[in-house]
């Protein structure tokens, strides 16, 4: 029985049948069960494993599961008959399980190189076998994930729109994993623990004194001190629900590992550390290309603190004349009796506020473009460091407006 689907679509550069014929024949000799389909010019392979061959993997890489007494220990084949639901092979493994045992199985399969670079394709990753051939020149697979599965997800959706106050964080983790779980666990206490701090700023409001904009309210300082308190407790808050999830999920023991990414290049050389080749790439020269990252994204940023001060400045909430950010002759459409002057009946104060939004969103579009073109510019190493330095660059824009 085959449990679990991924899908490898071949990338329309790899337009020689013989290549595509022995990557099909590397999936039949690990026991796979392959379907080729030709969908709008491509070649698809549906890919699955059957059940033994993802035990065997589970028991390889230590995966834990529950027991009939509901211990938590190591999977192990021979005693298949100690875990809870194994009578049922097709969903003794979740969704996320299967997916991720059978992106291992792939990726373990053995190939020879040379037999296809005797096809003129040329290699940079480390003998994974659908990274390499993600990531080789030119690619043989355009893309590879695993398939939804329409059932689970119906389940999932059914939980959500049953109870719109609790997310079913035990279902989503099963089904698309621990780190997707995380993320809605977090945003669950995020939303809740703004709740009371909402409340109190309707409060402000509706409690201002008569003629006091919210902005000018003398209450305004110890609402912000409250929000200070706030962001301290939200952040104790999650650390213990994160632990929480962490020991329910056993995340919790999970090591720090740094993954290589298959785009880096370098030269091959001894590391100093173990003696063993890797690729080197100088530090220099990656700081010359932050320098060219910087050169790059400046623009953009530029572009999008203009749009914002024109903006304020179309809304008259910059009054100061000396200020260095005062523009008059946008300022003086916000005067009263003007266009975007807040009196105006026809509700033309709008008009900034809505055409900032379009902008932003228009050069949010550009920035992230340019952002992602020039973090895989710098050459990272490992996908973490790739990440960071994206991540920089969308907080400075994401902080900018």
């Amino acid at each position: 029985m085959a449990v679990g689907e991924y899908l490898l679509c071949f990338s329309e550069k790899c337009n020689k049948e013989d290549v595509k014929q022995y990557f099909i024949n590397c999936l039949s000799r690990e026991n796979f069960s392959i379907t080729r389909q030709e969908f709008e010019g491509k070649t698809l392979l549906i890919t699955s494993a059957p059940f033994s061959v993802l035990a065997e993997k589970a028991e390889e890489v230590g995966l834990e599961k529950a027991t009939t007494e509901k211990k938590i220990q190591e999977f192990a084949v021979k005693n298949i008959v100690e875990f809870a639901g194994s009578e049922d092979q097709e969903g003794f493994f979740t969704s996320a399980e299967r997916a991720h045992l059978l992106e291992i199985c792939l990726e373990s399969v053995q190939y020879d190189q040379s037999h296809l670079m005797s096809h003129g394709i040329k290699f940079r990753g480390e003998h994974a076998f659908i990274t390499d051939c993600l990531h080789c020149k030119p690619p043989i697979l355009e893309s590879a994930f695993p398939l939804h599965e329409a059932h689970e997800q119906e389940k999932i959706w059914k939980k959500m729109k049953q109870n719109v106050i609790l997310c079913p964080l035990q279902e989503i983790r099963d089904y698309y994993g621990e780190n997707v779980a995380f993320y809605f666990g977090w945003m669950t206490c995020f939303t809740w623990t703004l709740v009371p701090i909402a409340f109190a700023g309707i409060l402000l409001y509706f409690f201002k004194p008569r003629g006091v904009t919210v902005d000018d309210n003398p209450l305004l300082p110890l609402y912000e001190v409250l929000m200070a308190f706030w962001a301290i407790s939200f952040l104790t808050i999650w650390k213990r629900e994160e632990s929480e999830y962490a020991f329910m999920w056993r995340t919790h023991k999970l090591e720090n590992s740094e993954l290589l990414r298959p785009e880096f290049s370098g030269v091959m050389q001894p590391s100093p550390v173990t003696g063993k080749a890797e690729k080197y790439f100088p530090r220099w020269k990656r700081w010359l290309r932050y320098g060219l990252s910087l050169i790059l994204t400046l623009p953009v940023l530029l572009l999008a603190v203009g749009a914002m001060l024109g903006s304020l400045n179309f809304n008259g909430y910059i009054k100061d004349k000396d200020s260095p950010v005062y523009i008059a002759s946008f300022a003086y459409f916000a005067e009263p009796g003007h266009i975007f002057a807040a009196d105006n009946k026809y509700y033309g104060y709008l008009i900034p506020t809505i055409g900032h939004s379009v902008v932003i969103n228009i050069l949010n579009k550009l920035y992230r473009s340019v952002a992602q073109f020039c973090t895989d510019l710098e050459n990272h190493r490992t996908e973490k460091d790739w990440e960071n330095s994206l991540i920089i660059k969308r907080v400075l824009f994401e902080g900018e407006t």
